[in-house]
């Protein structure tokens, strides 16, 4: 059982690792989880997503406060261009509104649709730093481009920018073309990664509740709508006849999408400890469905060994009920 427990531990770690790694996500199509219905169209619906997404624009930048305020007072008065982003285009961050109303960031991504997209682009500049931020016109989502280091502006320079970019491209200062190198991004954006520990009742079909169960795990955002749950736990017997059964360890690996918000269902894969004399650890497989308010969970949980009889389900099939709270 120690052995057990510390092999799952060790596969939640790496598990946590690999979720984390520096990768950029494929982003195929806008709209999804747009901050402004209907996307921005126009330099005056611009401004109004900056003046209504306070929240928005501190974490595409970082939560950094004097970043912040740099954007603040600059945004009125820089210059927009409306660009084409071609595919294969990467960037650092993007802040959406996911289906549970809360503001998160994708992190890392790259265009990867059919075609060109086109955004409004705009920069300022704090710190000897030139920070790129865009804005899909099809979803009003604020990204960040890219980072540049910049030289000091000297006293006697005069930079006058045009109001919009030329044929669509961006203009860059002749005088300071060669002193411009894009640097590594300095803010890390937070990962769509974060822990949850839930609690319940499960077991066979045949005599469902004779299992108390709890479990911790990790929750990572794979998509606007989708999310992978990893997770491990332990059955312990609570019924009338809980000397027959064993303790038991568990792991699942579940992909939940909430097409139906509220509700989400999905599907997973797990490993269940032996529950009593004559049966076997098992590996399973089997339906989610679940029911999320704010960072509260309910969740069910179905489960089918990989092996064996199919025409006993009833007595091979596994129902968990459970609640879950995200950190």
């Amino acid at each position: 059982m120690k052995k057990t427990i510390g092999l799952l531990l060790t596969l939640l770690l790496v598990s946590g690792i690999v979720f984390g790694q520096d990768q950029y996500k494929k982003i195929n199509r806008f709209g999804i989880a747009p901050l402004k219905d209907g996307g921005v169209h126009n330099e005056e619906q611009l401004m109004d997503l900056f003046n209504k997404e306070p929240e928005a624009i501190a974490v595409a930048l970082g939560q950094q406060d004097a970043l912040i305020r740099a954007f603040l007072d600059q945004m009125f008065s820089v210059a927009i261009w409306y660009q084409e982003f071609s595919v294969g285009s990467q960037f650092q961050a993007m802040v959406y509104r996911s289906w549970d109303k809360k503001i998160k960031d994708i992190g890392k991504w790259e265009w990867s649709g059919e075609k060109p997209f086109y955004s409004y682009t705009m920069a300022i500049e704090y710190n000897a730093k030139r920070y790129w931020i865009i804005i899909p016109e099809d979803c009003g989502n604020i990204g960040l481009w890219k980072i540049e280091s910049i030289e000091p502006v000297k006293q006697t320079e005069i930079r006058e920018w045009p109001s919009k970019a030329i044929d669509k491209q961006l203009p860059v200062l002749k005088e300071t073309q060669q002193l411009i190198q894009e640097e590594d991004l300095k803010i890390q954006p937070k990962l769509q990664m974060n822990f949850f520990a839930g609690a319940g009742f499960g077991g066979f079909y045949s005599c469902f509740m004779e299992y108390a169960v709890g479990e911790v795990g990790v929750r990572r955002d794979i998509s606007d709508l989708s999310e992978l749950l990893v997770s491990i736990g332990v059955g312990v017997p609570v019924g009338k006849n809980k000397n027959d059964w064993y303790t038991v360890p568990l792991v699942n690996v579940d992909i939940v999408s909430a097409f139906f918000q509220p509700i989400y269902i999905g599907a997973g894969v797990g490993f269940s400890g032996k529950m009593k004399e004559g049966q076997q650890s098992q590996l399973e497989y089997g339906p989610d469905i679940g029911f999320r308010i704010g960072n509260w969970d309910l969740f069910v949980r179905g489960r089918l060994p990989f092996k064996g009889d199919p025409r006993g389900i009833k007595g091979n099939y596994k129902i968990f009920l459970e609640a879950k709270f995200f950190f």
